[in-house]
């Protein structure tokens, strides 16, 4: 079989267009996790749709955050492996972790 220089040429810029699409309309989330607030940017893979916050409690009382890129979204106010979680849709959504637990806090005071 012999190929086509040119083909093979022209055929180069298409696959570099699709590694640049898949690398821009990735979605960034921030994935750490610890006690308090944590911020650490990271490019999700192109399947992921959603970011999430996790709020496990320690045995001591303490609020541990989880942060990550997530494929899939619990539905409102379920608990995701024991522990209250709440995911959004945007570039980095997942950062503050004050609001999202005073709209928790108020999603459950009006859900009661």
């Amino acid at each position: 079989l012999r190929t086509h220089p040119k083909l093979i040429i022209s055929n180069q810029p298409t696959y570099l267009y699709f590694i640049v699409v898949s690398i821009v309309l990735s979605l960034k989330c921030h994935e750490c996790s610890g006690i308090g607030d944590c911020l650490r940017p990271q490019v999700c893979n192109n399947l992921t749709r959603y970011c999430l916050n996790k709020w496990p409690f320690t045995p001591d009382g303490k609020t541990w955050v989880i942060k990550s890129c997530a494929y899939t979204c619990p539905p409102a106010l379920e608990e995701y492996g024991n522990a209250p979680a709440m995911c959004c849709r945007t570039d980095l959504c997942n950062s503050a972790l004050t609001s999202s637990l005073n709209g928790l806090l108020l999603i459950t005071c009006l859900w009661e």
